[in-house]
């Protein structure tokens, strides 16, 4: 039976290792010649049996996944159908605030109105752009959407939006042209589920918007976390506790176990002769099943909620029957309904986080002679837990807060014996009686305001980096699950957790002065930021960043988002020198957390006037001007330039030139075509071997005019602009242009992030979207108005 569920697990759990989709007729053949060989084998081969068992389950579990996969990839919107639709359905989620006076929400399409794509997307992710203060939007709606694929930023490292709108389910993406009610729309029970959620967040607002810490009300109560600042979320993020804010396995747990004391003390006058020990132990159960699933139902039933409610499920059925068959089994079991319900649950890094979590656990507490204090018990799990999920915070590119196992010493306790019950009890209370709602001022608010006081106190304090790669975090995790397990005497135990602490102290500190990793050949990386760019450039041990993208008013930066994880995939841990083109918003986007996040030698800018007082001051008198300056970067030669009679915004571009060997790399910023002349004019008649180009202002038609075009002859020309972008770049014309020079054409928005390495037989180029897994879509070729299209594998520019 164990053998059978490890095997399902792990196949559906290896279609996402993998990130290729094997063909059926392959999945087939080997489950066929494992049932030959299960009919035809000997009755006395447990070993063989045992093997059978596996392949067979590891081959269901691989055809469960797949059946999913096939089908959310066949319901996504394809390139050739996007457009414009009217369509009408109902919005399956809340509403949240985005940039730029935007209202983001998923829509349930259950009707297409006239012209409709050959492929009929159910769920789409759509943002309504509008004024100041917009109307509220109706739960059932006829919508005019400008719809596209799903697409987002694809880099070595960083967020990936496409990934997660896979794995939430979204068929298409778009923007809302114009909406009315619409009262046709047939609601099913699906449909007045939301229509419930999204009247109980009206309500709760309603009552209790005004207080200080709504948002964390809201998070608690509904699971909605729209309404947590940045600086809130930098808080949970360096003192470990942003789990405290996702309703999971803890809040779950924590409203069932409250129902199963309230039932039982219900219980406890009936004598045992009228109610014997299994009929109470069920009726707890069944209440404390009922109290978590009306949470998770309040919470939107989200992913974390369904796992709690699973494993919440096995330990009470495991309780009621006293079966012993162990922890691990009834992990197993939880894991596999897991990936029964959700085959696409491995995308999600809490379905590996909150499964490694109980699996510490396990690993600590299991065998245990003697239960330690609920303090030492805490403080125990905290540390196995540390360890545990260390080896998958660095697979998942993250790392593990020091201060984290003090901060929710306090927080845990705090959360779960005050502020989760006193919250959910005065809100509910509240909803019931409405002038019962001034309790939360009372209690809920001045029990938040300590929590929030103790994090903040926790996240200033300086930390060790703790982002170690996976062959050190490895090993030090199961050196610390060992000294757990192994029973050892006290002051052995303690002396050899102060070594691995001062270990890991040493190491984090230290890791601050860790050289750049050497590259043998130079390289240029042109990241995926959207409609901006941002340009590293590197050689031996020497870097130097070109624009750091875009940003929003949301928050939102590509720095922090792409660029940072990025630098640290890479082995970059400092910049010689960072440039900035010009002071438009994306091209210097996060300067100040790429400042904050990484050493900087040197700050180049095209319009030092243009930056604000918050990154001035983080430069700390590094900044210079770019026009003029000349930098080695390993064996390349980088100089500077600007146009000296230029006015402010894009004629102000400072011209990056880069010679490597006998190629060159020209950055030019957003000049106009005019500046692009008297670049032309101080250039040497004599030309280099090959040149790569980023194109002018995204490609736009101010830029890339005949004459640049035919005195520089590139031979790739790389285009950095945003999918789709209503601006529309690279312009056809600007795209027939190079194409009509010879030039290969290359798009971050089509592409992904651009790799080219300078050998001296010529540039070679991969880019990100090559060898994406599966749930990424492929490259696409960029076409101009002829129909000429650069095909993605091109090995070498010469």
């Amino acid at each position: 039976m164990r053998t059978g569920m490890a095997a399902f697990s792990g196949g559906a759990i290896l279609l996402y290792c993998a990130g290729e989709r094997p063909p059926w007729i392959l999945l087939g053949v080997v489950m066929l010649c494992a049932m030959l060989v299960w009919l035809l084998r000997r009755p006395d081969s447990p070993a063989l049996l045992t093997s059978l068992k596996a392949v067979i389950g590891l081959c269901l579990g691989l055809g469960w996944a797949l059946i999913h996969v096939d089908g959310a990839m066949e319901a996504r919107l394809t390139e050739r159908d996007a457009g414009l639709y009217d369509v009408s359905g109902y919005r399956c989620g809340l509403v949240e605030s985005g940039a730029y006076h935007s209202r983001r929400f998923p829509f349930c399409v259950t009707q297409w109105h006239g012209a409709a794509p050959a492929v009929l997307p159910q769920t789409i992710r759509l943002a309504a752009y509008g004024e100041d203060e917009p109307v509220p939007l109706p739960h059932r709606l006829r919508l005019t959407v400008k719809l596209k694929p799903p697409h987002g930023s694809v880099n070595p490292a960083g967020f990936r939006y496409e990934r997660w709108l896979f794995r939430h389910g979204f068929h298409a993406t778009g923007t809302v042209r114009s909406f009315g009610v619409s009262a046709s729309v047939r609601c099913d029970l699906r449909c007045q589920y939301h229509r419930w959620r999204d009247e109980l967040a009206r309500t709760l607002e309603a009552r209790y918007g005004d207080l200080t810490h709504f948002r964390l009300i809201e998070t608690l109560v509904l699971g909605e976390r729209r309404h947590l600042t940045d600086a809130d979320w930098e808080r949970f993020q360096a003192t470990g506790t942003t789990h405290l804010v996702a309703i999971s396995g803890l809040h779950i747990g924590l409203v069932g176990g409250l129902a199963m004391i309230l039932v039982r003390g219900m219980l406890w006058p009936v004598p045992m002769t009228r109610m014997g020990s299994r009929p109470r132990r069920l009726s707890m159960v069944l209440a404390g099943l009922l109290a978590s699933l009306v949470y998770a139902l309040m919470a939107g039933l989200s992913v974390p909620t369904q796992r709690a409610l699973i494993m919440a499920l096995v330990g009470g059925a495991a309780w009621v029957l006293g079966h012993r068959s162990g922890a691990w089994t009834a992990w197993l079991v939880a894991m596999t309904l897991a990936l029964l319900i959700d085959p696409v649950a491995p995308l999600d890094p809490g379905f590996w986080l909150s499964f490694g979590a109980v699996a510490s656990l396990i690993l600590v507490f299991r065998g245990r002679l003697g239960q330690p204090g609920p303090v030492r018990g805490l403080m125990v799990a905290q540390a196995g837990i540390f360890g545990g999920l260390w080896p998958a915070l660095a697979v998942l590119g993250e790392s593990p807060v020091l201060v984290g196992w003090l901060a929710n010493l306090v927080a845990i306790p705090l959360v779960s014996v005050l502020i989760l019950p006193v919250t959910l009890g005065v809100v509910v209370v509240g909803l019931l009686w409405p002038g019962a709602a001034m309790l939360a001022t009372w209690l809920v608010d001045p029990l938040l305001s300590v929590l929030m006081y103790w994090l903040s106190g926790l996240a200033d304090w300086p930390a060790p980096d703790l982002a170690w790669p996976l062959w050190l975090a490895a090993p030090l995790s199961i050196a610390g699950l060992l000294l757990a397990v192994v029973p050892v005497s006290a002051g052995y135990r303690w002396a050899t957790l102060a070594c691995l602490g001062v270990l890991v102290l040493s190491q984090g500190m230290a890791s601050g002065s860790v050289p750049n990793r050497t590259v043998v050949v130079p390289e240029l990386w042109v990241w995926d930021v959207g409609q901006g760019l941002s340009a590293l450039f590197r050689d031996a041990d020497q870097a130097i960043l070109y624009d750091t993208g875009p940003s929003s008013p949301s928050g939102y930066n590509a720095v922090e988002s792409s660029i940072l994880p990025s630098l640290s995939r890479l082995g970059v841990r400092s910049l010689d020198a960072v440039i900035l083109s010009h002071g438009d918003g994306d091209h210097t986007g996060g300067l100040v957390p790429l400042l904050e996040g990484m050493p900087v030698e040197r700050v180049l800018a095209g319009e030092p006037g243009r930056l604000n007082l918050s990154e001035r001051r983080a430069m700390e008198g590094r900044l210079g001007r770019c026009d003029g300056a000349r930098l080695m970067v390993g064996r390349a030669d980088l100089s500077g330039w600007q146009s000296s009679g230029a006015d402010a915004g894009n004629a102000s571009s400072c011209v990056i030139t880069i010679h490597v060997g006998g190629a060159r790399v020209v950055l030019p910023g957003d000049i106009p075509a005019r500046v692009e002349h008297q670049w032309l004019h101080r250039q040497p008649a004599r030309r280099p071997t090959r040149t790569l180009l980023i194109a002018a202002h995204h490609g736009s038609q101010t830029s890339s005019s005949e004459a640049w075009v035919h005195g520089l002859s590139p031979e790739g020309v790389v285009f950095s602009a945003g999918y789709r972008h209503p601006y529309g770049h690279p312009a056809a014309t600007v795209v027939d242009r190079y194409v009509a020079q010879g030039s290969r054409l290359f798009s971050t928005a089509h592409q992904g992030a651009l790799h080219f390495r300078f050998h001296p037989d010529g540039i070679r180029v991969t880019t990100a979207r090559m060898d994406s897994p599966f749930w990424i879509r492929p490259p696409q070729p960029l076409r101009s108005n002829e129909g000429r299209v650069w095909r993605d594998r091109v090995p070498v520019l010469k």
